[in-house]
């Protein structure tokens, strides 16, 4: 009764806490510091108010309270400083939480991904490899881990990954666009299948519910495969037309010179 401030402040923590202790988990809620921010403020009132009892019957409380503020304040702005300097950038990030953290999947895929992007791809490839080691089911990390090696000439193994991407969930529909690029454009023969790549494309096309430029410049490449040029120019200036549509001024350079080929009689040779 003396001290209210104590059960206030726990019973503040806990009620707050309540609604996302979980007990049903959703994604990443069991790593997210941000469900705690207003449960810590009961902690913080049981820590206001108790200091101020613990300090009222020493003789110079007002000097030791100042001094302790003081050291608390610099010491939580150096710690504020240095957890600041990992989220300058994403690989930063990525690279301190695979330091601090063990058989972090999320962590591998996502630096992966970083450095794809910026061309760095043997090293994306490693990342992606210990990604699957950690999590081999995920579809995900089974279709970038194709993608980076098309980039580096091995079609046969991407190949092998986009595949397994598809056996564990035949619905993913990025490691069927890309499994139907390979097969239609790789420049290794051994690796190209114009009919299944027509298959794989074709279906994406159905169940993508509405016009894509990417699936149908991957169908249209599939068709000169298999030697249906007109169809191949006829879905590609569909292609163009929706990349100029969306802004993707790139993308309808590249369909251009596609459609160029194609009326050369000319299949594709790229990688994604």
């Amino acid at each position: 009764k003396s001290k209210p401030y104590f059960l206030v402040g726990w019973f503040w923590y806990l009620i707050m806490l309540l609604p996302v202790i979980g007990i049903i988990q959703v994604n990443l809620q069991a790593h997210a510091d941000r469900y705690t921010y207003l449960p810590q403020i009961g902690l913080y009132l049981i820590i206001a108010w108790g200091v101020g009892d613990l300090l009222s019957c020493w003789r110079y409380r007002t000097q030791i309270a100042s001094a302790a503020a003081v050291v608390v304040i610099l010491a939580f702005a150096f710690a504020a400083r240095v957890q600041g300097s990992y989220w300058r950038e994403s690989e930063t990030l990525w690279t301190h939480t695979i330091t601090v953290t063990k058989d972090n999947y999320f962590a591998h895929a996502s630096l992966a991904d970083f450095l794809m992007r910026r061309g760095r791809v043997n090293e994306a490839i490693e990342h992606s490899e210990e990604a699957l080691r950690i999590r081999p089911g995920d579809p995900d990390a089974q279709n970038n881990l194709g993608l980076a090696l098309l980039q580096t000439g091995d079609a046969k193994r991407a190949v092998a990954h986009l595949q397994k991407a598809l056996e564990i969930d035949p619905g993913h529909m990025n490691a069927e666009v890309n499994l139907a690029w390979v097969l239609a454009a790789s420049p290794d023969e051994l690796t190209r299948d114009g009919a299944k790549a027509v298959q794989l494309a074709e279906d994406v096309a159905r169940r993508a519910g509405h016009p894509n430029a990417i699936v149908l410049r991957t169908l249209a490449a599939a068709y000169a495969e298999t030697g249906r040029f007109t169809d191949a120019i006829d879905v590609a200036q569909q292609a163009a037309q929706i990349a100029r549509a969306i802004g993707n001024d790139g993308l309808a350079a590249d369909l251009e010179r596609n459609i160029a080929a194609y009326r050369l009689n000319q299949p594709i040779r790229s990688a994604p």
